[in-house]
């Protein structure tokens, strides 16, 4: 309903909360300097090589939040993907992850809920850029994928894929989750308040947790207190 750009900001969050946005604003930034992302972690930015924006909506669960946002994320880039062997997806619960061969983030999203809001912040990393040390390895970008998109271009697939992603039943949005998933069959070990459980991904569902095959047999772990510790993206 209404759309507010700015060249950079410290944070697109932080930024869309000053405007007391009504569900349905869009602020959209080619730069942040101050990002941030889930469990206090900093989003990496680079002048030139990204996009951001923060989408204010009618306040819900965070996991079926964050699902929107992930599948929207996998509809508008999934499709291409233009580097033979290479496959993005989804890497639970919400970040967008490019396997070639091993994994890179391409894309994470932030949900923060604001009394009967909450908003919505999606970052995108869509050229080459440096890294820095810490991120070298890690971090990927749409055209790492043999993805040719402007920033704008970006911007507007994902918006409209977000806009598709709003109007899906949670039984459609399931199903989309786990037609991008990364993480069913393969090897993890989760975080749960500290206890680490390793074993083989069997179910992936964003709104009631992941069921874990473990030597001592199946755990269900929930999305509000588990975390992925570390995963084997190349055992198939």
């Amino acid at each position: 309903d209404r759309v507010v750009v700015l060249a950079e900001t410290p944070s697109t969050q932080d930024a869309l909360l000053r405007l007391d946005p009504e569900p349905g604003t869009v602020l959209v930034a080619a730069a942040q300097t101050g990002g941030r992302g889930r469990l206090g972690r900093h989003w990496s930015d680079h002048p030139g090589a990204g996009t951001a924006v923060s989408i204010a909506v009618a306040t819900d669960t965070p996991p079926v939040l964050c699902a929107r946002a992930a599948v929207a994320l996998a509809r508008a880039y999934a499709p291409l993907v233009g580097r033979r062997h290479a496959r993005i997806g989804i890497k639970w619960p919400n970040d967008l992850v490019l396997i070639d061969p091993r994994p890179r983030k391409l894309a994470g999203v932030l949900v923060e809920q604001q009394g009967a809001r909450a908003i919505v912040g999606i970052g995108v990393n869509v050229s080459d850029r440096p890294w820095p040390e810490e991120l070298a390895g890690q971090g990927g970008s749409l055209q790492d994928a043999g993805i040719e998109l402007t920033r704008l271009e970006a911007m507007t697939a994902l918006l409209r894929a977000w806009d598709e992603a709003v109007g899906m039943s949670l039984d459609s949005l399931r199903e989309q989750f786990g037609a991008h998933d990364l993480l069913r069959g393969r090897q993890a070990v989760f975080d749960e308040r500290g206890t680490l459980h390793e074993g083989t991904v069997e179910v992936v569902d964003p709104f009631g947790g992941i069921l874990l095959r473990t030597p001592a047999g199946p755990i269900l772990l929930e999305p509000d207190t588990a975390k992925l510790h570390a995963w084997e993206p190349l055992s198939d």
